[in-house]
């Protein structure tokens, strides 16, 4: 079987005189022998197939010798034949590299490929976010996706789908056998100046959530959200007050009062150090603030108390128990 080899000249017409599509005329609508549709050798606005008016010169005035119809290299707004001026830019404004003065292409973007918006074609920026804040692989800045949830797995509260953090814990302060030692084992191991109690004495829910509402003080304080941090600490505090009220067997009438008011009882009886009980009468304050629509609290109070609330625990567990 013989196969026959088409070939097509510059003009795209084979030895037939058709285009690779099948007819007799180019795009432009010219045969293989310059003839246009019309019956002549010049198209509807007066140019041949290769461009050039009856008088020689193309679109632009310019012949094929590259002299404009005014005489010069130059067309009368400055660009040379091959559609340049002399700074080397085009009638578009862009260079021969195809940007403008400003540095963007014909498409809108500069060389590192980001427009003047700042963005790429994938609509990212410099910094690799898009304009929701996320970057090519869905998170943002603070590492979260859409779903609040980071790389590996865990939320901005820093707990998983199942609802416990990296080590081991849920948001309760239990592991997943239902227990919490853990826990005030590894805030004892963070908090190494307090001494770790033989005991069972520490080792009960109240303190566990004592540490817990620490963690979620200092948890709050990260996130800027500083009035939860406060009512977090509050928390705390009556928590801790609760456990000195309990050890030192007050009736259930104080055990049921305002914290004020426990407070209050704890300064008559001299249950602790002026400076402890001082700290909570603070951290109430602070609580009441956070509490209170149109009040503030801010980072510096949070963890000037948070530190001193820290040290009233340590001391308190040191020297009682």
């Amino acid at each position: 079987m013989v196969v026959s080899i088409v070939t097509f000249d510059n003009n795209g017409f084979n030895e037939y005189g058709y285009q690779a599509n099948g007819t007799r005329y180019d795009k432009n609508g010219f045969t293989y022998k310059g003839i246009h549709k019309n019956g002549t050798k010049y198209d509807d606005e007066g140019y041949d197939r290769n461009g050039y008016n009856e008088g020689g010169y193309d679109k632009n005035g310019f012949d094929k010798n590259g002299i404009n119809k005014n005489g010069s290299h130059l067309d009368d707004k400055g660009f040379a034949l091959d559609g340049y001026n002399r700074y080397g830019f085009d009638r578009d404004g862009f260079n021969r590299g195809g940007y403008n003065k400003d540095g963007y292409n014909r498409d809108g973007y500069d060389k590192l490929g980001y427009n003047i918006y700042g963005y790429d074609k994938d609509g990212f920026n410099r910094e690799g976010y898009n304009k929701d804040g996320y970057d090519r692989e869905g998170y943002n800045i603070l590492g979260l996706n859409k779903h609040g949830v980071d790389r590996t797995g865990y939320d901005k509260d820093g707990y998983n789908i199942y609802g416990f953090d990296r080590n081991g814990f849920d948001m309760e302060g239990y592991n997943k056998k239902g227990e919490f030692n853990e826990y005030i084992d590894l805030y004892l191991n963070r908090n190494k100046d307090i001494k770790k109690q033989t005991t069972s004495l520490i080792y009960t829910v109240e303190y566990k959530d004592i540490m817990l509402e620490i963690d979620r003080t200092m948890k709050f304080i990260g996130q800027g959200e500083y009035k939860a941090a406060s009512n977090s600490l509050r928390t705390a505090s009556e928590q801790l007050v609760n456990e000195i009220l309990k050890k030192n067997n007050v009736s259930p009438q104080i055990k049921n009062s305002d914290l004020f008011s426990k407070l209050n009882y704890i300064e008559n009886n001299k249950l602790i150090y002026n400076d402890y009980l001082q700290t909570l009468h603070n951290i109430r304050l602070l609580g009441n603030k956070g509490s209170h629509a149109g009040e503030t609290t801010t980072r510096e109070e949070n963890e000037v108390l948070l530190n001193d609330f820290k040290n009233v625990l340590k001391n308190w567990i040191n020297e009682v128990f």
